[in-house]
């Protein structure tokens, strides 16, 4: 991590540097789809999902939205209408459709996959990997199981376990561009840079019309310190319109590195305004250790935007003490 006087730079500017937005950008959800063989694992854990505060009133809301009382509905529509309140936010509406289908239709893999998606979006992740082991055990076959499983030890930061699952998820199915996003990420964290390259590659040649995958590989690039192929990676991102402030601070940050200092504060300002745009390319210039450069930059700043004088301000202070 980049250091100025003993403090951790990422934390005197407004803005994330490439190391800070290596997750922000990075976590699609899971790919749907493929069906378990026969599995009668128990669903001990509706009610935690019950218990989130903010998914009582779509649990009270199920049956009146329905246009069938829940009683009537096929397993068929139970997971559908899961399926829909699932996209739409409600959690325990979801669970409760998916866990009156399973009631059903017991040997049903996949819905149960759908109940540990749901339990692992409420915070349950050891849940979710009771009742996605009990898909595996029984059918070995799910590669949603082992996706979602891959995912939720990603999540609780247990890479060797999320690994194995993906890499099993993708022997049986592989076209996961997913799994292999989430193996880019994992690598990147443990610094295998090329193979988490390799990786976003095999992502991207399986869904190339994902901008955010190109900002994974253009900050795997970054972390390697290839900023050239970083720049082209960001490009592609913004070409495919997939455009939140975290690409267009990459793409300044590693503009910046290789010294392109103008064609940075462009990024930066597409992305944050020119008043935020001056101080990131101040935090910069402090990186690089042109003092007097960054001093300009922070005094720009403040003076175009008095809202923003404690950032640029402080900052403004880190440069004068560090020219000293």
């Amino acid at each position: 991590m980049f250091r100025l006087a003993g403090k951790n730079i990422q934390r005197i500017c407004d803005f994330g540097l490439i190391l800070g937005l290596l997750f922000p950008m990075l976590l699609g959800g899971c790919a749907t789809g493929g069906t378990g063989g026969p599995v009668t694992y128990g669903n001990p854990f509706y009610k935690h999902v019950r218990e989130i505060p903010e998914n009582r009133i779509g649990e009270q809301q199920v049956e009146q939205d329905d246009k069938k009382p829940v009683r009537e509905m096929s397993a068929q529509a139970h997971e559908a209408r899961g399926d829909s309140l699932l996209r739409q936010g409600s959690l325990a509406g979801a669970y409760t459709h998916f866990e009156a289908a399973l009631t059903q239709d017991p040997g049903s893999g996949r819905v149960q996959v759908k109940m540990a998606r749901v339990l692992n979006q409420g915070g349950y992740h050891d849940e979710a990997l009771k009742l996605l082991q009990g898909v595996v055990e029984h059918s070995p076959e799910s590669a949603d199981a082992r996706e979602v499983m891959g995912v939720i030890h990603f999540q609780k930061g247990e890479y060797g376990h999320a690994l194995t699952n993906f890499d099993m998820a993708l022997a049986l199915d592989a076209g996961r561009w997913q799994a292999y996003n989430y193996k880019g990420l994992i690598h990147d964290i443990r610094k295998e840079h090329l193979l988490a390259r390799q990786a976003f590659g095999k992502a991207i040649a399986l869904n190339s019309g994902r901008g955010f995958l190109y900002n994974n590989l253009g900050v795997s690039y970054a972390l390697a310190g290839k900023h050239p192929q970083a720049v082209q990676a960001f490009q592609q991102a913004i070409r495919l319109k997939y455009t939140p402030t975290k690409v267009f601070n990459n793409l300044g940050a590693s503009l910046a590195a290789m010294g392109r200092y103008d064609e940075a504060f462009e990024a930066f300002r597409s992305g944050v305004g020119e008043a935020r745009a001056l101080n990131n390319l101040g935090c910069m210039y402090m990186l690089a250790g042109k003092y007097e450069a960054a001093i300009q930059s922070f005094d720009k700043a403040i003076a175009l935007s008095p809202q923003f004088f404690d950032v640029a301000y402080h900052n403004l202070k880190r440069a004068e003490v560090a020219v000293r």
